[in-house]
């Protein structure tokens, strides 16, 4: 599931018009965070758990937000074109897109914001005989404050804040939607499901009913019904064919996925040292002093698979180091 969205997440960043139906913003970042609340435990959170959770977080944003303003800094200089401000503003207030390398930061500080709220609401109820309804009701009354109350604030008024509340409360509903329904998710194998599930999606845009949404912004067009239930939909469908996949074993699916946060956090820039690439060689890619994507026949392959195959490197390298290690070792 994590490698089939964040291919998605890759292919939207590049460009949104390669899906007709499954549009990427209509369930891309809804996704990871029901993904993660498959892995969510039925236990009583603990502040060493909480402990732990922060440790894994928070000096990666850090540390990989440092690595990519120094990128974007060097990029830059070398090319007198924009490449954000990431040391020069505050990239809280800004939603941490002073820093165009890593602009999913703020997903990554919802998504760990989001799994202290599921875990804690989780909490309360590892004792309820009915807990999968409850925690049901309590995602989409979570989820209706996210968008009825902290997204309208941030529209009135502007306050990350508000901003960052609607991030992680969206995100929680679907965590705590993921934890839920996580058996009935793993048992769903029918392709025919999948493909109503998919016509059903089309017709409900073909109608008009729902809008693709900027969840880093908390700008959701279709209101909070349609939104949620059109992600939903798409997330199933990809949950189908993700546990079709998964009855084979699929080693490079595998490994996307478990990197799926360094490609996350990496692809961006990816696609900013491409961009420069292409405009060393004579493209035009450049515009208002900033650097743009380059489409043709070629480009489409080019930097989906290198946006995902290169921030795999280092794995890769790690491995084959440990490997040889070992081999060494033996002899």
């Amino acid at each position: 599931m994590k490698a089939i969205g964040i291919i998605v997440v890759v292919i939207g960043h590049y460009t949104s018009g390669f899906f007709n139906v499954m549009q990427p913003y209509l369930y891309h970042m809804p996704l990871f965070f029901f993904v993660g609340g498959l892995t969510l435990k039925n236990e009583i959170v603990t502040f060493k758990a909480l402990r732990k959770l922060s440790k894994k977080i928070i000096p990666y944003i850090i540390v990989t937000y440092i690595c990519t303003g120094i990128l974007a800094m060097a990029l830059s200089k070398f090319t007198g074109l924009y490449f954000g401000e990431p040391f020069t503003t505050n990239p809280l207030e800004k939603n941490f897109h002073n820093n165009p390398l890593f602009l999913v930061c703020w997903f990554l500080l919802a998504y760990y914001l989001s799994s202290i709220i599921s875990r804690l609401i989780i909490s309360v109820t590892t004792e309820s005989k009915f807990q999968s309804i409850t925690l049901v009701i309590i995602a989409v009354l979570v989820g209706f404050v996210a968008l009825h109350l902290c997204a309208v604030k941030f529209k009135e008024t502007g306050y990350q804040f508000y901003n960052v509340s609607a991030q992680s409360l969206y995100g929680a509903m679907f965590m705590l939607l993921g934890y839920s329904l996580k058996k009935k998710s793993l048992s769903m194998y029918n392709p025919i499901v999948a493909m109503i599930m998919i016509t059903a999606t089309g017709t409900i845009i073909s109608f008009g009913l729902t809008k693709q949404s900027a969840m880093a912004w908390s700008t959701y067009p279709s209101g909070f019904i349609m939104t949620s239930v059109t992600s939903m939909i798409c997330i199933f469908v990809v949950v189908i064919f993700s546990n079709i996949l998964s009855s084979t074993e699929n080693y490079l699916l595998k490994m996307i996925g478990d990197n799926s946060k360094s490609i996350m956090s990496w692809h961006l820039s990816v696609f900013a040292i491409l961009n420069l690439f292409f405009l060393l060689i004579g493209f035009e890619n450049n515009a208002n002093g900033k650097l743009n994507n380059v489409y043709n026949q070629y480009s489409f392959a080019l930097y989906v698979i290198l946006g995902i195959i290169v921030p795999l490197l280092p794995m890769l390298i790690k491995t084959k180091l440990q490997h040889n290690k070992l081999v060494v070792e033996r002899h």
